[in-house]
């Protein structure tokens, strides 16, 4: 171990050498990302002694959630887009329009070539190159960040079973088991082996095995531990003499006969493997048991460097010469042997270990014991780790709000801890620290800056606790009034009787008005959440919950269950009830009991029933709720906006749009209530797109808890509830297993056969103790401006603060550690150095004193006037917005392509489930394409491959038969031989090898900007339409006069169908682009596979000819069938993105090209002209 891992240096993203194994400890709002980013950067351009770089393809990215992997890969991919803009303006000999990073400068200046140089004309040529080879390794990894290797350690440890599937137990097969399954099977495994190995011929024992009947429940936490874990288990009962809070004439509690304690050791150390070998017989694996899986193989398979046994660890460190584990504070005993046996252990293989290895984490950020991760776990790892560096300096904080974070969490003791660990200190940004909120008047101008700490108590005395009891308030909510109250003066503009403008971020570009958005109130739990988000709203404040909850867990979600099922058994009277009763149909009792009222209901499920196949469940069930007329619909929208409950709206358009997705994979209507039922079921497990929207609103208060704060920041942050934040260590928390330690440092388990509270296990009190006191370092650490810290503790009947000894923030300012924490005036001792700490600042903290106070209700500020105006409640809601597609536009206007008659001529199927087949060739032929290697696309046989394989599976005996009087078209050029599936098959091969031959742009084919890897296939889009007066009916009057783009609205006229003109599409356009594929100039194209029968109208000819796809026809049939709108909306969205990625509306313009509709039964030529291609550039 070198000198940094007793005192950790700070690393420097420029000069650091980036040799290791490495980890870095990065306090809160020290850049961590940032310097991940420039690691990142510098594995992927900068040379070893044998010149060579990483490159992004040999580089592994594991962190712990998937929204963090979410995030890291579009950060990277924008700093690869930057850093490549920058270096290519850099190159033209022109200066870039923001300051360049000195690493990107210090690469451009090859300082270290022009040194070792001694000839100025070889100098030169060597610099020119190594900027050649720099943009080479940048451009390359932008176009593989989609598919680099940045995986949870979940997703990692699948992609390695899987793609070792035949070594792993055929692991491939497996499916990953939910939650809500796995304790069924684990029910049933359990019955089994109670009735195998219950003591019958033993009643005493047999007795008291079975007083305990929730020992099931002890397995969850048993999943997750390692086997020589569990093989060294203890089981045992808190004896009377261990329990310390009996009560007087309660049952005493008895220890376990050695028999029974026999009989529940087999059971908690068999069961865990009896529950694998289940599961693994079932074809099902758990995120838990895969780890394990994993380790155990690694474990085989390490320690064998000479023979095949290795071959496996060998095979991942030769593909990932870099790793880096982001949040590595989080981890836990099972995946840190896992990264050590495949990427530290130098005996596990015969390839030697790389050097470029790094941790990032902080632990004083490690609040996660809930999903297993130990603090023990990092310490133990850094002890191994090489070198160790930090990162300490704070650029999100104001200097005065370090010092506050500093005094609370200077040293160990703070974090409870008895040695010295980790790095507490953080020191502020000399350059340009962040400044306070900054307060502007309107009358004279004057400008102040508001102090960056406030500390709020409520006062302390008999009388004060009289007072309080006498007006029926409580401590708590005079805290959240005084919150509400100092919201309602910041975003109103109102301080200290002056009235003005509060700005965030004085002093830089992004220098602004204060919105509510800036604003965040933190809590420790979620019913806490939502008792801020009630106050907040009773001051006319809009404020939203940041939660993790699934959508799939509301009332919402049961209610379409419940709808969805009376659609599909309409005439059975308990489902027909419960969907009548549910808040979507809304039919009171009487209506139910009303036989007009019930028929029309069942007509109603009837006519949904025939509707959903055609239009989908999204349009047929907003439909309803939009309808007010009683035949129609239900009004749901009308009557949930009249009772003000937009959560409720917004939960059924966040289900509308879940349903959506899923009907693309789920036709029928079964399976689509087979997939909400389990969903419901499994509501524990939220995806990234279930949990829970906010409330509708253009800025929001943020509430949210401490533990979904943990990566954010925010200007002004309220630490609601902070007096009770302490060890949850009190008689009612119990567990089954309890994790121990000796004095030695061995690590073993207790379980116990009932919970046992957590209070009665040393170790796990001393744990939770740090964990709290690491949660309220997160908490402050958010604030990046101000910090409000309201220490309002509930006053005894004599006045005197209750468990103020016991909280997490007072313990952070005891000198020491542990011995003097319980005592009695610890506490009130750290209460008066705070308010010794404030005096000695007064500019910059302020302390309070809260008493019970009128509510201030919101009124928002016009800037620059001293005038103000109502601002309603929250809950009022204009409506929920619409989420529409090319699809859904359509609908509104006329179509007018004519389809043709049926032709006499042999030719490939016609219809939707023709055209769909095409379009799955096209997609998935270019996707296999990006992965082959040159000599491979440049030859046909992968594609005839592919398209044989296509048809095998999709429409081999699906054609049906000819009437016998088609004949082959000779311009064709396919010969028939009586076999139509022959003929076909024929057909399609040679149509796709003219597409992929056929010059799509200035010469350069798809084989061409494959192999340059210059397209994208397949990209959704969702963009926002602001423009309430965006409706069917408008959209037609602005390109009246358009010669290129005329669309006509469908009135209706002559049908009973009713087609709302006016309706505004305000909200999402939806997508979704063939392929996007960049030309040589640096443009930007569209292409969109097009399956449409183009017919020859003097019947010469058959449809599969190419004559017939001429330039005019294809117009004819763009303008028909309203494809030029399709166009309009993807050239949209595509301007949407350019725009984003060069931050100027004019340069983004200039990259785009246009669109190319390729229909794709018309490939070819005739008399040397290119046929089935449609442009429509921008120009």
């Amino acid at each position: 171990m070198t000198t940094d891992s007793f005192h950790a240096v700070d690393f420097d993203y420029t000069r650091t050498e980036l040799h290791g194994p490495m980890l870095i400890e990065a306090s809160a709002g020290t850049g961590k990302t940032f310097s991940l980013e420039r690691i990142i950067l510098r594995l992927i351009v900068e040379e070893d002694e044998n010149g060579t770089a990483v490159g992004l393809d040999h580089l592994l990215l594991v962190t712990f959630t998937n929204a963090a992997t979410s995030e890291l890969r579009m950060r990277v991919r924008q700093t690869l887009r930057n850093v490549l803009r920058t270096w290519n303006t850099l190159l033209q000999g022109k200066t870039p329009n923001e300051k360049v990073d000195s690493l990107i400068q210090g690469w451009f200046d090859a300082a270290e070539i022009v040194r070792r140089s001694n000839e100025p004309n070889r100098t030169k040529e060597a610099v020119n190159d190594w900027h050649r080879r720099v943009k080479k390794r940048l451009e390359d990894a932008c176009h593989v960040i989609d598919v680099a290797a940045i995986y949870t350690i979940h997703a990692f440890a699948q992609k390695l079973l899987k793609e070792f599937s035949l070594s792993c137990d055929g692991f491939a097969e497996r499916q990953i088991l939910q939650d809500a399954e796995l304790e069924s099977i684990k029910a049933d495994l359990l019955d089994n082996y109670l009735r195998e190995h219950l003591p019958s011929d033993n009643p005493s024992l047999l007795k008291e095995i079975l007083q305990y009947t929730e020992v099931g429940e002890a397995f969850k936490d048993l999943g997750r531990e390692k086997p020589e874990y569990i093989r060294t288990l203890t089981v045992k009962k808190l004896t009377s003499e261990e329990t310390k809070d009996n009560k007087k004439g309660a049952e005493k509690a008895t220890a376990l006969s050695p028999e029974a304690k026999v009989w529940f050791t087999k059971l908690f150390t068999t069961f865990p493997g009896l529950l694998s070998e289940r599961l693994r017989r079932l074809g099902y694996a758990t995120h838990d048991g895969m780890l394990l899986e994993l380790l155990g193989y690694l474990r085989e398979q390490s320690g064998h460097p000479d023979q095949n046994g290795g071959s496996f660890i060998d095979t991942v460190r030769t593909r990932y010469r870099a790793v880096l584990i982001d949040e590595f504070q989080d981890t836990d005993p099972v995946q840190y042997e896992i990264f050590k046996i495949l990427f530290l252990d130098a005996k596990s293989c015969r390839t030697p270990p790389s050097d470029k290895i790094f941790f990032v984490g902080d632990p004083k950020q490690a609040i996660y014991s809930f999903r297993s991760a130990e603090l023990e776990t990092y310490l133990l790892a850094k002890k191994n780790i090489r070198v160790v560096k930090s990162l300490s300096i704070n650029y999100r904080s104001t200097p005065s709000l370090i010092g506050v974070f500093n005094r609370f969490f200077s040293s160990e003791a703070a974090f409870q801890m008895s040695e010295a660990s980790f790095p507490t200190r953080i020191e502020p940004c000399q350059n340009t620290p962040p400044l306070p909120l900054r307060f502007k008047e309107f009358e004279n101008g004057h400008v102040e800056d508001l102090p960056s700490f406030e500390f709020w108590t409520i006062p302390s005395g008999k009388v004060e606790a009289e007072k309080i009891k006498a007006r029926k308030l409580s401590p708590a909510s005079i805290e959240l009034n005084a919150i509400s109250n100092d919201i309602v003066s910041l975003l109103g503009g109102q301080i200290n009787g002056k009235k003005g403008t509060i700005f965030v971020y004085a002093g830089t570009e992004k220098e602004r008005p204060i919105e509510a958005g800036d604003i965040a109130v933190l809590v420790r739990r979620n019913v806490d959440a939502q008792k801020v988000v009630t106050e907040l709203r009773s001051h006319g404040l809009r404020a939203a919950v940041l939660s993790k909850e699934s959508v799939f867990s509301r009332p919402e979600a049961v209610e379409l269950l419940l709808f969805l099922q009376a659609v599909l058994t309409p005439k059975t009277r308990s489902a027909f009830n419960s969907a009548a009763a549910t808040v979507f149909v809304g039919y009171s009792l009487a209506d139910r009991l009303n036989e007009t009222r019930a028929s029309c209901l069942q007509e109603i499920l009837r006519q949904v029933a025939a509707d959903l196949p055609e239009y989908g469940a999204y349009a047929v069930l907003l439909r309803l709720m939009r309808e007010t007329e009683a035949t129609r619909g239900f009004g749901t929208i009308a009557r949930l906006l009249k009772e003000e409950n937009s959560r409720a709206l917004i939960n059924y358009q966040h289900l509308l749009d879940l349903i959506e997705c899923e009907q693309r994979h789920t036709q029928s209507l079964s399976g689509l209530i087979a997939w909400l039922t389990q969903k419901i079921a499994q509501s524990s497990n939220v995806g990234d797109d279930e949990k829970l929207r906010p409330d509708n609103g253009k800025s929001l208060i943020n509430v949210m808890t401490i533990h979904a704060s943990k990566g954010l920041e925010f200007p002004v942050v309220y630490l609601a509830g902070a007096g009770s934040l302490k060890p949850k260590i009190d008689g009612s928390q119990k567990r089954f297993t309890f994790r121990e330690t000796d004095s030695e440092g061995n690590r073993y388990l207790i379980a116990y056969p009932e919970k046992q509270p957590l209070k009665e296990h040393v170790d796990t009190v001393t744990r939770e103790t740090q964990e709290t006191q690491r949660l309220a370092y997160v908490a402050m650490t958010r604030a990046s401006q101000r910090l409000v810290l309201p220490l309002v503790f509930t006053l005894t009947s004599t006045g005197k603060y209750r468990d103020c000894d016991s909280n997490a923030y007072l313990k952070a300012l005891l000198p020491t550690k542990g011995s003097d924490t319980k005592s009695k005036g610890n506490g009130l001792e750290a209460m008066n150095s705070i308010f010794d700490f404030i005096k000695q600042n007064p500019g910059n903290y302020i302390a309070y004193q809260l008493g019970p106070c009128k509510k201030h209700v919101f009124r928002s500020q016009k800037t620059g006037s001293s005038k103000t105006s109502i601002v309603y409640p929250a809950q009022s809601l204009e409506r929920v917005w619409t989420q529409s597609s090319f699809t859904t536009l359509s609908k509104f206007f006329v179509n007018n392509h004519d389809t043709g008659s049926a032709c006499t001529y042999l030719s490939f199927p016609a219809g939707a489930d023709a055209g769909t087949f095409l379009h799955k060739v096209m997609e998935t032929a270019i996707v296999r394409a990006g992965g082959l290697p040159k000599e491979v696309l440049d030859s046909d046989t992968w594609l005839i491959e592919h398209v044989n394989r296509s048809f095998d599976w999709n429409m081999k005996g699906t054609l049906g038969t000819l009437s016998g009087s088609e004949q082959p078209d000779p311009a064709v050029g396919i010969a028939y031989a009586g076999d139509f599936e022959a003929y076909c098959r024929a057909w399609l091969i040679r149509t796709f090898k003219q597409l992929f031959q056929a010059p799509i742009f200035e010469g350069e084919t798809l084989r061409d900007l494959i192999g340059k890897r210059h397209l994208a296939p397949e990209i959704g889009f969702l963009g926002s339409i602001d423009n309430r007066a965006f409706t069917p009916d408008r959209l037609e009057k602005a390109f009246t006069e358009n010669s290129v783009f005329s669309f006509v609205v469908n009135r209706g006229e002559g049908s009973k169908e009713r087609f709302p003109l006016a309706q505004s599409l305000y909200g999402f356009l939806a997508g979704q682009i063939d392929l996007i594929f960049k030309d040589k100039n640096e443009r930007y194209w569209i292409v969109d596979w097009k399956s449409n029968k183009i017919e020859d109208p003097e019947q010469n000819h058959s449809r599969d000819y190419f004559g017939n796809y001429t330039t005019e026809a294809m117009d004819s049939v763009m303008r028909g069938a309203n494809y030029k709108l399709q166009a309009l909306c993807y050239l949209t969205a595509l301007k949407r993105f350019l725009h984003k990625y060069y931050k100027n509306e004019a340069l983004a313009l200039s990259h785009m090209g246009g669109a190319l509709y390729v229909f794709l039964r018309g490939i070819g030529q005739v008399n040397g002209r290119q046929t089935g291609i449609y442009r429509m550039p921008m120009d």
